[in-house]
C-alpha cells in the first residue's frame, strides 16, 4: 500500500471534478491510500466557512470527502507545505499536490509526487510502499 497525503490544492480538484488515471496509478505502483493531515482539514474549514462562491461549495466538497480519508496530526513544520514535506521527508509517502512550488521543492529532494494534468493523474518519483498500520 502507498500513502498519498492530499494538499489542499489537490483535495479541492480532485473531489469537485472526474479524474481520471487512479486505476492506472494504482496497477503501476500498488493500493493507494488517502490521507489528510489536520493541518490541511484546517485549511479546508477555513475556505469553507469564507464568503460562498464556486471556491466554497468546492472547498466544502473536498472537506466532505477529506473526512472520509485517513487523518491524522503532524505538526513538525511551520506551514502546511513544511509538514508535508517534512512529514514525506521522514516516512514512506507521496504527496499529491498542484502547488508548483511545493512540487518543484518534492522533485528536487528525489520524494515521491502526484499532480493532475488534463484531469488525468500523473505520477512523478519512485513510490514506497507504507508500513501496514
Amino acid at each position: 500500500m502507498v500513502d498519498i497525503l492530499l494538499d489542499t490544492s489537490f483535495l479541492i480538484e480532485f473531489s469537485s471534478k472526474p479524474i481520471s488515471g487512479l486505476d492506472e496509478t494504482e496497477a503501476k505502483y500498488g493500493k493507494i491510500r488517502f490521507v489528510v493531515m489536520e493541518a490541511v482539514m484546517q485549511e479546508l474549514r477555513k475556505l469553507v466557512s469564507g464568503s460562498a462562491g464556486k471556491r466554497t461549495r468546492k472547498a466544502k466538497m473536498a472537506l466532505d470527502f477529506a473526512s472520509k480519508q485517513v487523518i491524522f496530526d503532524y505538526n513538525k513544520g511551520a506551514s502546511v507545505d513544511d509538514k508535508l514535506f517534512n512529514y514525506a521527508s521522514q516516512y514512506p509517502s507521496a504527496i499529491a499536490t498542484l502547488d508548483r512550488k511545493l512540487a518543484q521543492k518534492l522533485r528536487n529532494s528525489g520524494l515521491p509526487i502526484l499532480t493532475l494534468s488534463k484531469n488525468r493523474i500523473k505520477a512523478e518519483g519512485v513510490f514506497t510502499q507504507a508500513k501496514p498500520s
